[in-house]
């Protein structure tokens, strides 16, 4: 299991998978369509609240542990995960603490003590924000598909988040994120399913 992170703040954002990113030169499926169009179109779109149903396979557990709540990516770069069910919990990443609420406590954490978290948070902010630098300098990534069905596969480049989580699977279309699978080095495993608002 991930320790630190895990045992301190639970699973956390580490399902999102929801963090990933491209090295240059990602192949392109689309004539005149790849990585930089893609970053380009999820820069242009902005990212409301989305809806997420996430489910959760570890060796600890006997069956899937799904959840469901809001993610979010506030103006100043905090990303906001809120699991409304089955139980109340919000975990948020600002630039310098994460921050667990539930029911019962709320605990804090320097991001200089989670090197982890702060790669994989940081390159969330990157992939939402379509920043192509900051992703390409966390992530290797093969982009696959066409843009109305694309897929990023995202291997960390940071030592230390490299040490917890395998790759990510990034599917979306156009420029809506609508999936993120996550694989742990232990072999645990998430996948959040993000549904966007009715415009």
């Amino acid at each position: 299991m991930i320790s630190g992170v895990k045992t301190t703040l639970s699973a956390g954002l580490y399902s999102l998978a929801v963090a990933s990113v491209l090295a240059a030169g990602g192949a392109r499926s689309d004539q005149g369509w790849g990585v930089e169009a893609l970053m380009h179109d999820l820069a242009s779109s902005g990212q409301p609240p989305l809806h997420f149903t996430e489910t959760r396979h570890s060796a600890f557990l006997d069956i899937p542990v799904v959840s469901h709540g809001m993610l979010r990516l506030l103006p100043d770069g905090t990303l906001e995960k809120e699991r409304q069910a089955p139980f109340f919990e919000r975990f948020s990443v600002d630039r310098t603490h994460a921050r667990l609420d539930t029911a019962e406590r709320t605990q804090t954490l320097p991001l200089a003590d989670l090197p982890a978290l702060r790669s994989l948070i940081e390159g969330l902010r990157a992939l939402f924000r379509g920043d192509l630098p900051a992703l390409s300098g966390l992530f290797d990534i093969q982009l696959n598909g066409v843009q109305a069905g694309w897929q990023l596969r995202l291997e960390p480049r940071d030592p230390a988040l490299a040490q917890a989580v395998e790759h990510l699977l990034v599917r979306g279309d156009g420029a809506h994120i609508v999936e993120v699978e996550t694989l742990e080095r232990d072999g645990d495993s998430s996948r959040l399913e993000l549904t966007y608002p009715p415009r």
